[in-house]
């Protein structure tokens, strides 16, 4: 390879070890950073509220109870007493999840400040006024509107928040809503019933005063007989959500019918286990709520399944006495997501959060437990909430239903399907994040050493080559030093030369003037001489008579003239 190849070689590879040393120095920024922020956190771990307990410990501290009790779901503030003390940390938990899911309006009250009920009880009190009830075991409120004591039954209409009522003299009232203050009337044909239903078609179905069932299209339509058979005895009236009618016969025993639109011709079932009642209604959640003898509240769990024994009556811190007539609306403020609604409690109390990683899976070191959680974060939910889970994989799309995989021990997370999810504690997302930026660090030193391994022999090629040429280049120095100064001797001979020369041209000059001045002198002489002499011999008799004199006059001058020619070229010399 000749210079300038191996020149060319090595000039791009210096630009390649400028890029990769460029971008070695931004991934140790972040891998500064991502350990940093993986120290901080391990920090966070040690400062965990529940961290120095263990499932057996007793005295535990305020601070832990009080993130026991957040964890739970409850947002109340925690009461920590001797009992509390005597705890072990595993009780503490199984505690306070009791009071996070019990539905009875003390632990709702106790944990969350509200009832949390999913529909209100509406009564009518043995005074004919109107109540409110948050629950089976909340306490009644009385209803600020002006029933005046008129009131003598209820039921809910079937827009869900209309309350229809019978009066004191049996005719038909109703309101928009449960807490409305003001009671309409106006309803036509409104005489004459005692207890009234309606279906979720407007049909209302009403007691008359002996007894019989009677109907009606709507609010204000004809009241019509429809009661049978002829010896028809009805206290109550209730229709459920299925279209079927119950009824609270004379012995206070619950009858049915299979649809409140065919009442004629149809005869009642008596339905066992079922006594005794005064009044019936359905709640939204499908329980059967009614009012005993003793006109206190009393349950059956689930109105297609009348036989089961009641259960009540709710009157154990709230008496739930005493009401004639009963009714349900749903809550409209009520929020499920606000309560916890798990099956079991969760003993990870000192577990990291978990974090999610598309196209990744976690399998630890062995299977936990396997459902079908329908959503990533249920699935995230289910491991944080089941004692020994390290870690999920989730996939909803790639097989018949989704797949949610918790796992045990420790692992690795490695790539999977595209629509798979790794679930794995914060810890081990950012030791992941850290090991990543590691070995990028690792393969890009190695790419640096790989190019300075390939370049050395290059460089020290060149550098031998160039250690020659500089050689050279100090003897051509030499040299061409040496031709400077024969070059600059020449200059100043020249120079001298040249200024002799220009002196030749200046004296020659002035020789070639001086001849000149020289030969007019002497021709002016010569001029002079020979004028004299003709003169001379023209005037000699003259002369003789006169003397000398005028000869005498001109030799002066000539003398004159020859001493100024004399002196001119004596400073000449000079």
């Amino acid at each position: 390879m000749n210079l300038p190849n191996k020149e060319n070689e090595y000039e791009s590879t210096t630009l390649d070890l400028e890029s990769l040393s460029t971008e070695y120095k931004n991934l140790l920024i972040e891998y500064k950073q991502a350990v940093f922020d993986y120290v901080n956190y391990l920090k966070e771990e040690d400062e965990l509220p529940c961290g120095k307990y263990e499932m057996s410990d007793v005295n535990i501290d305020n601070k832990c109870f009080d993130e026991v009790w957040r964890q739970s779901g409850c947002t109340t503030t925690s009461t920590y007493s001797d009992w509390t003390k005597s705890q072990t940390l595993s009780n503490l938990i199984l505690d306070s999840f009791n009071w996070a899911t019990m539905t009875d309006y003390n632990h709702r009250m106790g944990c969350y400040g509200n009832p949390g009920n999913q529909y209100i009880i509406i009564g009518v009190g043995t005074d004919g006024k109107l109540y409110s009830r948050d629950g089976l075991d909340a306490p009644w409120k009385l209803v600020n509107d002006d029933s005046n004591g008129n009131i003598k039954s209820i039921c809910t209409g079937n827009d869900g928040s209309t309350i229809i009522a019978t009066n004191v003299v049996n005719n038909l009232d109703h309101k928009p809503s449960w807490d409305a203050p003001n009671w309409q009337g106006g309803v036509e044909n409104p005489c004459c019933v005692k207890s009234v239903a309606q279906g979720p078609d407007g049909t209302i179905v009403g007691v008359g005063m002996d007894s019989k069932l009677y109907s009606k299209p709507d609010l204000n339509g004809q009241w019509k007989f429809t009661s049978y058979p002829w010896n028809e005895n009805v206290i109550d009236v209730c229709i459920p959500p299925d279209n079927s009618i119950l009824v609270v016969g004379g012995d206070l025993n619950i009858y049915k019918k299979d649809n409140y639109k065919n009442l004629e011709g149809v005869d009642w079932t008596r339905i066992d286990n079922t006594c005794c009642v005064y009044a019936i209604t359905i709640a939204p959640d499908g329980k059967l709520i009614g009012v005993g003898t003793d006109y206190a509240l009393y349950v059956k769990a689930d109105y297609k399944n009348l036989t089961a024994p009641w259960s009540g009556p709710y009157n154990s811190q709230n008496n739930s006495c005493c009401v004639v007539s009963i009714t349900t609306v749903v809550n409209k403020n009520y929020d499920s997501s606000l309560y916890n609604t798990q099956s079991q409690p969760n003993y990870n109390i000192n577990q990291q959060p978990l974090q999610t990683i598309k196209g990744q899976t976690f399998w630890g070191e062995s299977s936990l437990t396997q459902n079908n959680s329908p959503t990533l974060q249920e699935c995230q939910a289910s491991c944080a909430k089941t004692n020994g889970c390290t870690g999920a994989t989730y996939n909803s799309d790639d097989h018949k239903e989704p797949i949610c995989a918790l796992r045990s021990g420790d692992g690795n997370i490695i790539s999977g399907l595209p629509n798979d999810y790794a679930i794995v504690p914060k810890g081990k997302l950012l030791l992941m994040v850290v090991d990543g930026i590691n070995e990028k660090l690792i393969k890009v030193n190695e790419k640096i050493l790989s190019k300075i391994q390939n370049v050395q022999p290059i460089y020290n090629n060149l550098n031998q080559q160039r250690e020659l040429k500089s050689v050279e280049l100090i003897r051509q120095y030499k040299v061409l030093t040496e031709e400077r100064d024969k070059i600059k001797k020449t200059i100043n001979e020249y120079q001298s030369l040249d200024q002799a020369q220009i002196q030749g041209d200046i004296s020659t000059n002035q020789n070639y003037y001086s001849f000149l001045l020289l030969l007019f002198l002497v021709i002016a002489i010569i001029f002079i001489l020979i004028k004299i002499t003709i003169s001379s011999n023209e005037t000699t008799s003259t002369t003789a008579q006169i003397g000398g004199a005028p000869m005498f006059d001109t030799f002066y001058f000539l003398t004159f003239v020859v001493i100024l020619i004399v002196i001119y070229f004596y400073n000449k010399k000079n």
